[in-house]
């Protein structure tokens, strides 16, 4: 298992070259043709998900990492963007027993193309939708970290916009997220120029299994960081935590999911 080398916390504490008043200018935060043409991500997951029941507790978790290549051309006055998955490291830890490695089909995961404007993603040319034949738990695909929404207009320190993220799991689960965007500060990572972006979200997911529907609600907090020269994220780190009730012929039983996943630009490619 490989692992992603943390962000300097000096870095990131640095003050704030805002001055009062200054605001950042539109097209530091909007989508734009790259240089070079393409990029390199990874992505870490860990999800735990705890059942509680009368009898007790029981936990299943999910970790993976999975490295994207991206390459990127004109279209029109957008840019499309061909997201290929070029490696895949997944794990299940059930109940009970030994943990379980996890294919890449199994988890659903594959290769997409995306349409983006300036604020973010307009449409999916493929691969929108994940399917999975098991309940692998990763709730998160890589496009909403990787491409979120921007503002679309000059902002300042304070200032904030929305957007509205859906996802599927395994195919039958259905997580919706009203995201808020603020953005927080100027900072320097590694000696580059990045914009803090702080993220919270109100959570909704719903779950269908054997004719049983159950609705989870929860929330999501984090931040990401966006490179101006590249025109692209730097970092993306979200926290969230979703709980939920199902009554089956007996009892009430008690689901709670909590999840961290971490996305990093590892390079711009050659």
């Amino acid at each position: 298992m490989c692992h992603i080398p943390a962000l300097s916390v000096v870095a990131l504490a640095a003050a704030s070259l805002f001055s009062p008043g200054t605001t950042v200018m539109g097209q530091q935060l909007a989508y734009r043709l790259p240089s070079p043409a393409t990029a390199v991500y990874q992505m870490v997951d860990t999800t735990v998900g705890t059942m509680t029941t009368l009898d007790g507790s029981s936990d299943v978790s999910g970790n993976s990492v999975i490295t994207y290549t991206l390459s990127f051309e004109p279209d029109g006055d957008g840019v499309r963007a061909s997201v290929d998955l070029t490696d895949f490291e997944g794990r299940i830890q059930p109940p009970m027993g030994a943990p379980m490695s996890v294919s890449q089909t199994q988890a659903g995961l594959r290769s997409y193309v995306v349409r983006l404007g300036g604020r973010g993603l307009e449409e999916f040319a493929s691969g929108q939708r994940r399917r999975a034949p098991n309940e692998f738990p990763l709730f998160v695909d890589a496009w909403e970290a990787v491409f979120p929404r921007l503002p679309g207009g000059e902002v300042g320190p304070g200032d904030s916009w929305v957007d509205t993220v859906t996802t599927w799991v395994a195919g039958e689960a259905k997580r919706v997220v009203a995201y808020t965007y603020t953005l927080d500060s100027n900072t320097t990572v590694d000696g580059r120029d990045q914009l803090r972006i702080t993220v919270s979200g109100d959570a909704r997911l719903t779950l269908t299994e054997g004719g049983t529907s159950m609705t989870m609600n929860g929330s999501e907090t984090g931040f990401f960081l966006w490179d101006i020269e590249r025109g692209l994220v730097a970092w993306w780190e979200v926290s969230r935590r979703y709980e939920g009730n199902v009554q089956d012929s007996s009892e009430s039983v008690s689901v709670v999911f909590n999840a961290t996943t971490r996305v990093r630009l590892a390079s711009t490619g050659s």
